[in-house]
């Protein structure tokens, strides 16, 4: 058989004529050149890229998803959330001030997605001076783009 000839199968629920069988045994020949392995390895890496984008794409929906449900659960218990702030910072331990500080980020992300990030930039205010004699939560604040 030729690399040109190709077969095609048909479900038929008859015998097949003399006319029908004279068809198949004749060679059929494709109008396209069969592609390089060069081509086919190139459509493949193409397909891979195309599908890795569309998972990353995908991943990246759920992420902003699951941000945006943790900021509406956080606006729920914003009040809390800022006592818990006090009592991390409380313990003088450098664990408890990274805790601290990631939630005044998330706290000022809600502040900025409400429109109101001058409330949280007066809260941290109030926090530096009333910690000022900690350098390391400071630090902590200084790096998280906070003060």
């Amino acid at each position: 058989m030729s690399e040109y000839q190709y077969y095609e199968f048909q479900a038929v629920d008859r015998p097949l004529t003399e006319q029908e069988r004279r068809e198949l045994r004749e060679p059929q020949v494709s109008g396209e050149a069969p592609r390089t392995a060069g081509e086919l390895l190139a459509a493949a890496d193409r397909i891979a890229e195309e599908r890795a984008a569309a998972e990353h794409a995908r991943r990246e929906r759920e992420k902003r998803g699951a941000r945006e449900r943790y900021l509406e659960d956080l606006a729920r218990r914003e009040e809390d959330a800022w006592r818990q702030i006090d009592t991390l910072i409380a313990t003088k331990q450098p664990a408890r001030y990274d805790e601290a500080v990631k939630l005044l980020c998330d706290l000022r992300d809600l502040a900025v997605r409400r429109g109101r990030a001058d409330g949280v930039e007066s809260q941290l205010r109030r926090l530096c001076e009333m910690h000022a004699k900690k350098p390391s939560f400071l630090d902590r604040l200084k790096r998280a783009g906070l003060v």
